[in-house]
C-alpha cells in the first residue's frame, strides 16, 4: 500500500510528477492512502507546520465572473500543495512546489537558485508571473513548467530573480479529457 507523503528530494517532472505524487491521481485514492485533516479557510492558510498530515480544504462557489468551481487542496507544509479537481472526476492536475522543496528540474535548477541558471540552454518566456524555459534553438519549444520567483515581473524588467516555486500541471489535452476547464 503506497503511502502518499511527498518527498521533498524527488526530482520535478514536467506534466508528470514532483514530490514523488503522479498528475493524474484519483482524489479518492489520495485520501485513503494519505495522512490528512480536513480543514477550514483559516486553518489552511495559517503558515504553520501540518504536523505530518495533508491539511485539505474543499472550495466550492462561484467566482467573480459568475463561473461556478469546485476543487480541492492539499498543503503539506508550506513545501507542497496539490490541486484536485472537483468535478467530475475529482483528479490531480496541478502540484506546487517551494520552501523546503529540495528536489531539482533536470538535475540541476531547485528552490532558491538565480532564474537564470540555465541561460545557456534557455530563454525566459514570461506570462501571468510565470516564467518559462523556452529552447534557444527553437523558440516554439519550451518545458511545460511554471517558474515562480520573488517578483511578480519579467526577468527583463526585474533581472537577478531567485527561484521560489515550481508549478507542475496536467497536459491540456489531459485536462480537456477529464473535464477541467478554465472557461
Amino acid at each position: 500500500m503506497k503511502k502518499f507523503i511527498p518527498h521533498l528530494n524527488a526530482d520535478i517532472i514536467p506534466l508528470k510528477s514532483a514530490a514523488g505524487i503522479d498528475i493524474g491521481l484519483s482524489f479518492d485514492e489520495f485520501l485513503k492512502h494519505a495522512p490528512h485533516k480536513l480543514v477550514d479557510n483559516k486553518e489552511y492558510n495559517k503558515p504553520s507546520n501540518t504536523k505530518g498530515l495533508w491539511y485539505v480544504i474543499h472550495h466550492k462557489g462561484t467566482n467573480s465572473l459568475g463561473k461556478e468551481f469546485d476543487a480541492y487542496a492539499c498543503r503539506w507544509n508550506n513545501d507542497v500543495v496539490l490541486q484536485f479537481d472537483g468535478k467530475p472526476t475529482k483528479i490531480l492536475y496541478g502540484i506546487i512546489v517551494s520552501d523546503n522543496y529540495k528536489g531539482s528540474l533536470f538535475n540541476e535548477l531547485r528552490i532558491n537558485d538565480r532564474l537564470d541558471k540555465l541561460s545557456s540552454q534557455y530563454d525566459l518566456g514570461f506570462y501571468a508571473d510565470g516564467h518559462f524555459l523556452i529552447d534557444k534553438e527553437d523558440a516554439d519549444i519550451y518545458v511545460p513548467i511554471e517558474i515562480g520567483t520573488d517578483y511578480l515581473a519579467s526577468y527583463e524588467d526585474v533581472p537577478n530573480q531567485i527561484i521560489r516555486l515550481f508549478y507542475v500541471t496536467m497536459p491540456l489535452e489531459e485536462q480537456e479529457r477529464h473535464g477541467i476547464t478554465w472557461n
